[in-house]
């Protein structure tokens, strides 16, 4: 739990061996999958309903989020009809096609865009990082997407690095602007 009442988590471990190697034209599966984050929420649900747990009582279930970035947005795509989340935050991530996904593990088609309920907002890189374009044709295809920030004209990389120098914003600055949204949208939820 940080300061200020978030609990956040992200799936999965650092990798005890290395990945192996990739077959030429083969993408590797991801370490984690989507029910991660539905077995993470699981857990601090009912850590907050337990007596004696540092979380008793301290997580606001009406105040749920799911995010992800790239594979992990996919991710995130891919369990958002969960009806305890709230809103969804996703940075540089789409929906690649209407097919099988390239992506082994990660079967995601435009219609979970349908499955959508809460608001969501889709922080997108710069016209050069491999992502923007499909990131920016799947949030217009949402129908729940409020907002579509491209973060920066000139960013030339997909990791989540400080673009500063190139005219983006730097991590705090993308860490601020999500959690401006969520702020944001647990007003709304609040009334």
């Amino acid at each position: 739990m940080i300061a200020s009442g978030r609990i956040l988590s992200g799936p999965g471990a650092p990798p005890r061996e290395p990945r192996p190697t990739a077959q030429p034209g083969q993408i590797l599966p991801p370490r984690t999958k989507a029910s991660d984050l539905t077995d993470a929420l699981d857990w601090a649900l009912a850590e907050n309903a337990r007596s004696g747990s540092p979380f008793f009582g301290r997580i606001d279930p009406a105040l749920v989020a799911y995010s992800g970035w790239s594979c992990g947005g996919l991710q995130a795509l891919q369990v958002a009809k969960d009806p305890r989340v709230k809103t969804m935050v996703l940075h540089n991530t789409g929906v690649l096609n209407d097919g099988p996904g390239a992506i082994p593990g990660m079967d995601v088609r435009k219609d979970v865009l349908t499955t959508l309920h809460t608001p969501t907002i889709y922080i997108l890189g710069g016209p050069k990082d491999i992502a923007y374009r499909t990131a920016w044709t799947t949030s217009r295809g949402s129908r729940t997407c409020r907002s579509r920030w491209p973060i920066s004209r000139r960013a030339r990389r997909h990791v989540p690095r400080a673009e500063r120098r190139r005219g983006g914003i730097g991590r705090r600055e993308l860490a601020r602007l999500a959690a401006s949204w969520r702020q944001a949208e647990r007003r709304t939820v609040r009334g």
